[in-house]
C-alpha cells in the first residue's frame, strides 16, 4: 500500500439529488407583497416639509424677532428627544436599539461627540436665518450638496 486511501468525506451521491439547493416551484407564495406608497410621495413630502421648516425658522428668527437661535435649537432637540422616547416606550419601531451593547464609556466616546456637533450645526444653521435671505440659504444648501468634484467641473 504505497498511497493512503482517503475515505472520510467521500460518499456516493445519488443521481436524483440536486447538487445545490433549489426552490420548490410547486409551493405557491402565501403572502402577497405589501402595498406601499410610490417613492415620489416620500420625495415630495420631504421637500415640502424641508421648505416649510426653513420658512418657519426664518419667520421665527427674523419676522417674529425671536433672536435666540440656541433656544430654538434647544426646543428642536428637546422635542426630538421627547418624540423618540414616546416611540421607544409605546411602539416597537426602535426595538433594534436594544441589540447594541452600550456602556457609559462607549456612549461618551461615540454618541456625545455626534450630538454636540449636530447641535452646533443646528445652531449655526439657525443663526444664518437672522442675517441671510431664505433664497440665499436655499442656494447655499443646494451648492453644498452638489457633486464632490464641482470645483474641477466648474473650471
Amino acid at each position: 500500500m504505497s498511497e493512503k486511501e482517503r475515505t472520510s468525506g467521500e460518499q456516493a451521491r445519488l443521481p436524483e439529488q440536486p447538487i445545490l439547493p433549489v426552490s420548490n416551484p410547486d409551493v405557491e407564495k402565501t403572502h402577497p407583497p405589501k402595498a406601499s406608497l410610490h417613492p415620489a410621495f416620500y420625495i415630495i413630502t420631504w421637500i415640502t416639509l424641508s421648505g416649510s421648516v426653513i420658512l418657519f425658522n426664518k419667520w421665527i428668527l427674523d419676522t417674529a424677532k425671536f433672536h435666540y437661535p440656541i433656544a430654538l435649537t434647544t426646543w428642536h432637540l428637546g422635542f426630538a428627544t421627547l418624540m423618540t422616547q414616546i416611540l421607544a416606550r409605546f411602539t416597537t419601531i426602535l426595538d433594534s436599539r436594544k441589540k447594541v451593547p452600550m456602556t457609559g464609556r462607549v456612549y461618551l466616546r461615540t454618541i456625545v461627540p455626534i450630538g454636540v456637533m449636530f447641535s452646533l450645526s443646528l445652531i449655526c444653521g439657525n443663526l444664518t436665518y437672522m442675517y441671510l435671505s431664505v433664497s440665499f440659504i436655499q442656494m447655499l444648501k443646494v451648492r453644498t450638496n452638489d457633486h464632490p468634484n464641482t470645483k474641477e467641473r466648474d473650471r
